[in-house]
């Protein structure tokens, strides 16, 4: 650093690893060049067209552990995320999700959760906390926990496994 810019330039021009070169032949690697990202971006549906809910009857295709979150009064910070997670996980799109806890939460909370306002009863600015679930690299480090680790924590109503269980939970 204490050379400057122009020697770091010059010597930035040359190749300075130290590994064994074996054959005079180079890889083409412009077969693997593409403009396709590396995660499927979201899908934009018609703001027209809802996710139509009719609470009983969606709550039932839920594993029990999920539908008994929804149905609390206050979900707060950690099983919002669980319940981010499962949806997430289970293919729903982020708007989709979002319209689910519009339904299920209350106005407050919801409006914490999915903006960046100061909601009704809350002192703090909003978490955005859907839309960091669906960020890419967070998809890749935090799944939806396994049913054993949901009901060491309490979060499972039910004794045993639920059938939605055996076929989703990680083990």
């Amino acid at each position: 650093m204490s050379r400057g810019y122009s020697y770091i330039n010059d010597y930035a021009k040359e190749q300075h690893l130290n590994y064994s070169f074996y054959g005079n032949n180079l890889l083409d690697i412009s077969k693997f060049d593409t403009d396709r990202p590396r995660h499927i971006e979201e899908f934009h549906t018609n703001p027209d067209i809802q996710l139509t809910i009719n609470k009983d009857e969606f709550l039932k295709t839920l594993p029990a552990c999920i539908s008994n979150m929804l149905l609390m009064k206050h979900l707060g910070f950690k099983r919002r995320g669980y319940v981010i997670c499962y949806f997430r996980d289970m293919g729903y799109y982020m708007s989709e999700t979002i319209q689910i806890l519009e339904k299920y939460l209350e106005r407050g909370e919801f409006i914490h959760c999915t903006t960046r306002r100061i909601a009704p009863g809350h002192n703090v600015a909003g978490e955005e906390q859907v839309q960091y679930f669906y960020k890419p690299y967070i998809k890749e480090r935090i799944n939806f926990p396994g049913c054993w680790r949901l009901k060491s924590w309490g979060e499972c109503p039910i004794q045993g496994e639920c059938e939605a269980g055996k076929k989703i939970y990680k083990k």
